[in-house]
């Protein structure tokens, strides 16, 4: 037979789990760390006239905007918001996207990301 003591540890230890289990809201999971969005290309190898187009990898996270910006624009420009580059002449220039991410309602992060 069960004692008052037993009964109560286990009542009690029934009631802390069901208010973890009500605790945790779909909010909470939502969340949850993302990975950091990246490039679709790491390294772009163009001739002069080329066109290609670069995008971003959500990775679990709600994009709000990216911009797109060029290190040297007379060797190769970006549209801002297409993210389409284009090879004028020769040369080396890094392109980079300004990515904002919603983390909550209010929340945002920034980064920078760069080919």
């Amino acid at each position: 037979m069960k004692t008052r003591t037993e009964t109560a540890k286990k009542a009690a230890a029934v009631t802390l789990a069901l208010a973890m289990a009500f605790t945790v809201s779909p909010a909470g999971v939502a969340g949850a760390k993302a990975k950091k969005p990246t490039l679709s290309k790491k390294k772009l190898t163009m001739m002069v006239g080329d066109s290609q187009k670069l995008s971003v990898k959500k990775n679990g996270n709600k994009i709000k905007s990216v911009t797109w910006t060029s290190t040297k624009p007379k060797v190769a420009s970006v549209t801002k918001k297409g993210g389409v580059v284009k090879a004028k002449k020769a040369g080396k220039a890094s392109v980079k996207a300004a990515v904002v991410v919603k983390l909550t309602k209010k929340k945002t992060k920034k980064y920078t990301l760069s080919c």
